[in-house]
This record gives structure tokens, C-alpha cells and sequence, in this order.
């Protein structure tokens, strides 16, 4: 589930900590073993993963060629709700709809949802 501590981004509410299970920890880790050989990783806001639906396609709603391991589900965005700060912003990429969901759920329910990480500063 997305968690953020840093109240001048987190909108007022950091999500579920979850054992370590969590957006930030993950993202941390990343970043602490240099994944790929790089330390920038972070969460992708709403609009950015907006930006690489193509709704021509379906099941994926993304082109293939360019994210081969994509796959036709949930990914959270860094995007908390402005009208709610215990929801933040994801993708279903099934079929490329953008929605919001409680940043608060269960071990189990958190297996079902993915955390696309990517590289460099907000765009």
C-alpha cells in the first residue's frame, strides 16, 4: 500500500506500515541496494502512469514492446486523493482505467496490488 512519511507530500495521512510492507520501504530498499546500479528510484505519480496507457489494447492497456513484464493490474501511484488523504491514485492496466483505493489494506489484499518503481526526478 502506498506510504509516504514526509507530511509536506503524504496529504495529512502516511498509509499502513504493514510489517515493512509497504511503497516507501520498498522503494527504500531499492535505493539502499542500488537496484540496477542506480539510487534514484521512486513512485510514479498518477499522471505518469497515465501517460503510458495505450487504449488501443487491453490486457494489458500498455505496450508491450516497451514494458514486456507489464501486467493486467492494479499499480499504485505516489498520488494521494485531494478530497481524501487515506486513498491514493493507481492504474488497472487491464483495461487502462485510473481509480483511487484506501492506501490501508491487508497483508493478503497488498500481494494482489503492484508498485511500478521508476528512475529520476518528477516529471
Amino acid at each position: 500500500m502506498p506510504t509516504d512519511s514526509n507530511p509536506e507530500t503524504n496529504g495529512g495521512r502516511e498509509g499502513d506500515y504493514n510489517n515493512g510492507k509497504n511503497t516507501e520501504e520498498f522503494i527504500k530498499s531499492l535505493n539502499i541496494s542500488h537496484f540496477g546500479g542506480y539510487s534514484d528510484w521512486r513512485m510514479p505519480t498518477s499522471e505518469e502512469l497515465i501517460s503510458i496507457v495505450n487504449f488501443e489494447l487491453y490486457h494489458p492497456a500498455i505496450n508491450d514492446r516497451f514494458f514486456s513484464n507489464a501486467m493486467s493490474d492494479f499499480y499504485w501511484s505516489s498520488t494521494t486523493s485531494a478530497y481524501n488523504t487515506g486513498i491514493a491514485w493507481g492504474v488497472y492496466f487491464h483495461y487502462g482505467d485510473d481509480y483511487n483505493d484506501i492506501k490501508v489494506i491487508s497483508e493478503k489484499e497488498f500481494t494482489k496490488v503492484l508498485i511500478p518503481p521508476l528512475r529520476g526526478q518528477y516529471c
